[in-house]
């Protein structure tokens, strides 16, 4: 039996996923290779831990992006990477929050770049993860709404 076959066709969400990694990896890259990364906060940490974990996820994008795997343990797993990537983005978004809060850090003027980059980084998340709450939440309501609630009635009318 054959466990992997084509893909019909790649939806927007794959093409979403590919540009944001390959813009943040290229850019952590940049970042890592050409600027100075030395500041009080502990910012060029975050930016390994960027780098080295979007150039992990490109790893996987390529390896899931064409073929489609009928095995459901495989599928179950490739889920629960899905979900190790998003509880990343998120600790590392609050990870940057509270070094880039930090009253003490003098990364303004020793490494404007990395600063610029790790606030990019945070709003571009914050972005999407209010995107996705958005969603979570007009789904909550469309599930516990019966739809006469919120349909006009015609002798309203």
């Amino acid at each position: 039996m054959q466990e992997v076959e084509a893909k019909r066709k790649l939806t927007p969400a794959d093409g979403a996923h590919v540009f944001f990694t390959l813009i943040f990896l290229v850019g952590a890259y940049l970042v890592k290779t050409q600027y100075t990364n030395e500041c009080s906060a502990s910012l060029d940490v975050g930016l390994d831990v960027l780098f080295y974990g979007l150039l992990l996820w490109m790893t996987y994008l390529l390896i899931t992006l064409v073929p489609r795997y009928k095995n459901q343990g495989l599928r179950f797993f490739f889920n629960l990477l899905d979900l190790i990537y998003a509880f990343f983005h998120l600790s590392l978004f609050i990870w940057s929050i509270i070094e880039l809060s930090d009253a003490d850090s003098d990364c303004t003027t020793k490494a404007p770049q990395l600063q610029f980059f790790m606030l990019l980084y945070v709003v571009v998340i914050g972005i999407t993860l209010s995107i996705v709450l958005l969603g979570f939440f007009i789904w909550v309501i469309k599930r516990c709404a019966k739809p006469n609630d919120l349909a006009f009635h015609q002798a309203d009318l």
